[in-house]
């Protein structure tokens, strides 16, 4: 199952193109009270989680791929929220991140990997996408995914 957020439908449209290549279903976090942009963005950077509307039910599922713009240089409040709120042991948990960023990769991955961190999840991948803000490149994000699927 793919799990996303998504503010722009960027990150939408790589967990569609995610969900087509794994061939299962995308299940979209929704926020309780929706976050202005500069809300979101300071709650992203402080690390903060934000109530969701409801969280899929994941029993069944053996691998999760969560998909999530980055904000601030951190994951969104929403996907935090997920995380934070989700038992992951016995699954496989890759995760996707989209950005408009050329550079902080590495440091947008360690922050995934510590949010993860003692929820028994298995990591599977952990890819940074980016895209820039007019365009998205869905035949590249295709490559990079099919390399590591």
């Amino acid at each position: 199952m793919v799990i996303y957020y998504s503010s722009t439908g960027r990150t939408k449209a790589a967990a569609e193109e995610l969900a087509k290549l794994k061939g299962t279903t995308a299940f979209e976090l929704r926020l309780a009270k929706p976050l202005g942009k500069a809300v979101g963005a300071v709650m992203a950077l402080l690390k903060k989680a934000a109530p969701l509307l409801a969280s899929p039910d994941i029993s069944k599922e053996p691998e999760l791929y969560l998909c999530s713009p980055v904000w601030a240089g951190q994951m969104t409040p929403a996907m935090r929220q997920f995380i934070a709120e989700t038992n992951f042991t016995g699954k496989t948990v890759s995760v996707l991140l989209t950005c408009a960023a050329a550079e902080g990769h590495e440091r947008y991955k360690l922050g995934v990997l510590e949010a993860l961190s003692g929820k028994g999840a298995a990591i599977g991948f952990v890819l940074v996408f980016a895209s820039p803000k007019e365009g998205f490149d869905r035949e590249t994000l295709r490559e990079h995914l099919t390399e590591l699927t």
